[in-house]
């Protein structure tokens, strides 16, 4: 839930690129070397080494608070989830459509092109419920 959190707070402080980018780091740190995501110094220097500019200390703090705050939101997020029928990474939402990250390139081709066609861009579904910023 800790990293889940932080990468929620980012999104909220510093955009959704920021998040993205510490998301990616984070999935290199736990699956690929093997870290735990529950260890405040070692989130600490995913953070550092990912993302220079942003302020440590206010992430320290965040993290280290015993109110835990962004877990309302994390556990809405994974109860929408949960309503899409999402049980599996990577699941992707798009434009309302639910898609497997085990769909094959023709299937997001259609897809895409059909979003394309229509016109109609709706915005991220969890956006709203982490609150974070798009841009």
């Amino acid at each position: 839930m800790m990293s889940h959190r932080l990468v929620q707070f980012v999104g909220k402080t510093y955009g959704l690129a920021d998040s993205e980018l510490l998301y990616d780091a984070l999935n290199t740190y736990h699956f690929v070397d093997g870290h735990p995501l529950n260890d405040i110094d070692g989130l600490l220097r995913v953070v550092s080494d990912t993302l220079s500019h942003v302020d440590l200390s206010q992430v320290e703090t965040f993290l280290a608070d015993p109110l835990a705050p962004g877990k309302a939101e994390i556990l809405a997020a994974v109860a929408k989830a949960s309503e899409l029928h999402i049980h599996a990474i990577p699941t992707f939402v798009i434009n309302g459509k639910v898609v497997s990250g085990a769909a094959g390139p023709k299937d997001f081709l259609e897809l895409f092109s059909a979003v394309q066609k229509s016109g109609v861009v709706r915005p991220p579904v969890f956006a709203d419920i982490l609150k974070v910023k798009l841009k």
